[in-house]
């Protein structure tokens, strides 16, 4: 069965109740479901936030990340190879 919801709408209990799966696949698309019980507010469902890289404050890897000593040289061929193609 088909309902009618849109973006914030207000459900009731009863109607979340009876329509379950299709409220979770609109809060899964990114619709906030209100939910009321007698027409009071006692819920919302809402999107879970989107994933995010975490960021890291500058330095938090300080002394955990070792860089060789040649790092910066590269072979006179891998140059090569890189600034006129393979």
């Amino acid at each position: 069965m088909d309902i009618d919801i849109e973006q914030g709408e207000t459900v009731a209990i009863g109607t979340l109740r009876q329509h379950l799966a299709e409220c979770i696949a609109r809060v899964k698309a990114g619709t906030e479901l209100t939910i009321t019980s007698h027409g009071e507010e006692v819920a919302r469902l809402v999107p879970p936030p989107h994933q995010r890289a975490r960021t890291m404050p500058f330095g938090a890897m300080l002394g955990r990340i070792k860089v060789a000593h040649d790092f910066d040289d590269l072979p006179a061929d891998i140059i090569d190879d890189m600034e006129n193609g393979l």
